[in-house]
């Protein structure tokens, strides 16, 4: 049987999301947006299930499904920060962790354009990289169900995102000083937070997919690296001083830290280093928030 091999170049329908008001559903004639400018997205599907022996057999003699279980993994470059905050916000309504989202993207396989589909979609854990080349956004999602692949548009009337022509942030698109802890200025070559939401999926007995899956305990880390000036922020390791800190992304996108504890510090005078000292900072923070 020939067919047509297809490959990231295929994608004709750029991987775009819409908010649920039922967990699960993508809503009726739904509106669908960008989702930021994607270098990769990696989508698992895997069947929980357990073996079967019975006894006058060295073979297995069945394996019984007791379940479905689906993830996706998504890092992409981004233009605003709408999908971020699903990511970052706690729960408060429309455009936080509190909604769950469906996914959508179309890709040519073999010659035809084909529906892939992710529903019931929350973060369970995201990370803003920040370097000179990129804002760099990862975001690992778990899902409800990942429908059978459809060659046919499985939604009524729907209107789907047109191809975006805004360039994508940069470690440029702040303008300088972007990192601030305590109110004074850090220069950084890059700046790493991370979320982790410790999603539960409840899954009842008599339900092959998730029921529910929803956000528990909120952690937040935070690493970057800094040109040596002083003391100060070893000392604040030392202390474990909660501080302020914020870091703008581009203008009027800022991330705002309230309580960052410091709780690593490390330096390294090398020989062989031809580069000017630096030190490595690693904490913890209190809560976390994006602007819109």
């Amino acid at each position: 049987m020939s067919y047509a091999p297809t490959g990231t170049w295929n994608v004709l329908k750029k991987l775009q999301f819409i908010e649920e008001a039922t967990f699960g559903q993508t809503p009726s004639s739904p509106a669908f947006t960008i989702a930021g400018h994607n270098v990769m997205l990696r989508e698992t599907t895997e069947v929980s299930s357990q073996k079967y022996r019975e006894s006058g057999s060295r073979d297995l003699y069945q394996m019984l499904k007791t379940g479905e279980l689906y993830s996706f993994e998504l890092r992409y470059q981004p233009v605003n920060t709408a999908l971020v905050r699903y990511g970052t916000e706690l729960p408060s309504g429309a455009g936080t962790i509190e909604k769950s989202l469906s996914f959508a993207y179309t890709q040519l396989v073999n010659d035809a354009e084909t529906w892939y589909r992710f529903l019931g979609a929350r973060t369970d854990q995201i990370e803003i990289e920040i370097t000179e080349a990129a804002v760099q956004v990862s975001q690992n999602f778990l899902c409800k169900d990942i429908p059978a692949a459809v060659t046919a548009d499985p939604f009524t009337t729907p209107t789907y995102a047109g191809a975006d022509s805004l360039a994508p942030y940069t470690g440029a698109s702040s303008g300088s000083n972007p990192l601030s802890i305590n109110s004074v200025n850090y220069d950084t070559p890059r700046f790493k937070v991370t979320v982790n939401w410790n999603l539960e999926v409840i899954k009842p007995n008599g339900e092959t997919q998730a029921k529910f899956i929803l956000p528990t305990n909120r952690d937040i880390s935070v690493e970057f690296d800094t040109w040596v000036k002083s003391d100060v922020l070893r000392s604040d390791a030392k202390s474990l001083t909660a501080r302020s800190a914020t870091y703008t992304i581009a203008p009027s996108k800022t991330v705002t830290l309230t309580d960052l504890y410091l709780t690593r510090h490390s330096k390294s005078n090398d020989a062989g280093n031809s580069k000017h000292l630096m030190e490595t900072l690693a904490g913890t923070a209190k809560s976390v928030a994006v602007s819109a």
